[in-house]
């Protein structure tokens, strides 16, 4: 048997591609809840935070009387002017200075990359207080959330990460 007629008997034809294409896959039941679940809180938010505010943008800005109040303001101009300097200049600056900064760490010598290491300190040192600062807020009865639960309601409040639902969190 020669080698193109063992792929016709396994079923597949033309070096190894099935048959038939596969079609679309729909969502169904429980998986179609679930991708309901997981876009929800993402919708919530992006009506909240885009179209809301930019429907309430558009609903103020229909009114023409409000331009004439706008520019009759003492403080438009100037407000242009500090807003057209920072987008203009200071913008494209800093981006040209970052670009700049990334090429010199981009070298390939020793104090080079020390340099680098005591640049990114600060920033590494900011996410360790981050860190500590919510281990002791929810440290047990000695956190921050614990003492104030006990102190306003009367309640202790649970082991934060005893429990791995809420240590997860």
């Amino acid at each position: 048997m020669s080698s193109a007629q063992q792929l016709t008997a396994a079923g597949l034809v033309g070096f190894g591609r099935p048959r038939r294409r596969p079609g679309r896959r729909h969502l169904r039941g429980s998986d179609f809840r679930w991708a309901i679940a997981f876009i929800a809180p993402y919708a919530a938010v992006f009506v909240a935070f885009i179209i809301y505010p930019f429907g309430y943008a558009l609903w103020t800005a229909s009114r023409p009387s409000l331009y004439a109040d706008l520019i009759a303001d003492r403080l438009y101009l100037p407000t242009l002017v500090n807003t057209l300097l920072f987008v203009g200049i200071g913008v494209n600056v800093k981006m040209f200075l970052a670009l700049l900064l990334s090429g010199f760490f981009m070298r390939r010598r020793w104090w080079i990359r020390a340099l680098l290491a005591v640049y990114i300190l600060p920033w590494a040192l900011a996410a360790a207080q981050a860190c500590v600062s919510f281990h002791w807020m929810l440290i047990g009865e000695q956190g921050l959330v614990d003492g104030v639960l006990s102190a306003l309601f009367g309640i202790d409040g649970p082991i934060w990460f005893n429990e791995p639902w809420l240590g997860l969190g």
